[in-house]
């Protein structure tokens, strides 16, 4: 986190802490109270971890996205010799975990910033400063590794020694009638070397290693980003790759503008299979990719930037790895057939693009046909 990162992470406790003091008709779980800096370090790396997919990665081990837009336009494309960023995040309106909410920020020691920030975080996620701005998009590369374990009751096998799983007894709440009543349901906890250990359809155990479970430097980051002046100090600042599971769009007051498909990603060497085998330290991988490894472009000769949830490819025309080929097909090809409509790309055609609410002519449905039709099998008599 850094102590500047922590200085923050304290003062935002401190906030809290007051607030509930003066406030206490609206505490409803006083038993959390007072926050601590460790709390909000501990929120931020659970956040990044959801964020991240590893929730996605529990689902398809025990059961079998949302979106958003940022485009960056530089002042060669504008018409008017301005750069624009248009911050467009898709998340609810009602109140949750992820509803993004705005604030501003100005400080004596250079912080200067106004933007949005998710409930129980310390830092602006996304927005402006006097020089600079950039959005977020969700991605989804691989983050995660899976590991099958071999295991003897309470332990597993690693490097051909029994080891005891990390343990915790936690009492799940289960609301029933629209919340009127609670049942509380006991679960154990399980914890391996590789990660959080979850009990497969199969009856098996698998392990999740997910860099951001390791990491709680996101707030440094942010930190950072929100400092940044330039490109090269905001580059900087994105190089520690904390802050993983987001595309970034930047622009700046100088006319330049970036994309990167950024994540904490395990730096792998060739086709690994899925699961891994649990039970050798040479098949896990601690190392992440550079960001420099990572797919992006900067100041491209048309001077239009955009992440719509989408693969790389289409940005890069090149595939990677890490990254599926198959999401954020719609948007992009409305995009283009939009892009082909207008000129300049000034502040009213940005807008146009936000607001549009058609789909490109020969869409498809990747996913949920399930939920628009029902198909039956008919006889052939």
């Amino acid at each position: 986190v850094g102590s500047a990162g922590w200085a923050v992470l304290s003062a935002y406790a401190d906030g809290i802490n007051a607030y509930a003091a003066s406030h206490p008709h609206r505490i409803t779980e006083p038993r959390l109270f007072p926050v601590t800096p460790d709390d909000v370090a501990t929120h931020f790396a659970v956040f990044m971890a959801l964020l991240s997919g590893i929730g996605d990665q529990m689902g398809t081990l025990i059961q079998g996205p949302s979106g958003s837009n940022a485009f960056a336009v530089s002042p060669n494309a504008t018409g008017d010799g301005s750069t624009v960023v248009l911050i467009n995040p898709h998340n609810p309106v009602n109140p949750s975990p992820i509803t993004w909410y705005e604030a501003g920020v100005q400080s004596r020691e250079g912080w200067v910033a106004h933007g949005g920030l998710f409930p129980g975080t310390a830092t602006l996620a996304l927005g402006v400063t006097p020089t600079t701005a950039w959005g977020h998009t969700l991605n989804f590369p691989r983050r995660t590794d899976v590991y099958r374990l071999e295991v003897d009751g309470d332990r597993y096998l690693y490097d051909g020694a029994w080891r005891e799983f990390l343990k915790k007894r936690v009492w799940l709440k289960l609301g029933l009638l629209g919340g009127r009543f609670v049942v509380p349901i006991p679960r154990t906890l399980r914890w391996s070397i590789h990660g959080p250990v979850v009990t497969g359809k199969d009856g098996l155990a698998y392990a999740l290693r997910a860099p951001a479970l390791r990491d709680a430097g996101a707030p440094g980051q942010w930190l950072a980003m929100n400092k940044a002046r330039d490109f090269a100090t905001f580059r900087r600042a994105v190089s520690g790759n904390h802050a993983a599971g987001f595309d970034i769009v930047y622009g700046d007051q100088a006319g330049r503008i970036w994309w990167i498909a950024n994540g904490a990603i395990p730096s792998r060497r060739g086709n690994r299979p899925s699961p891994l085998p649990g039970t050798r330290s040479d098949a896990v991988t601690s190392e992440l990719r550079p960001t420099s490894s990572l797919p992006q472009r900067l100041d491209p000769p048309d001077g239009f930037l955009w992440s719509v949830n989408n693969a790389p490819r289409l940005l890069t025309a090149v595939s990677d790895p890490d990254f599926p080929d198959n999401t954020g097909v719609n948007r992009p090809a409305r995009i283009a057939e939009l892009r082909r409509r207008v000129g300049a790309l000034d502040y009213a055609a940005l807008l146009r693009l936000r607001d549009d609410v058609c789909l490109p002519k020969g869409f498809t449905f990747r996913n949920g046909l399930h939920h628009l039709v029902r198909l039956e099998r008919v006889p052939d008599d």
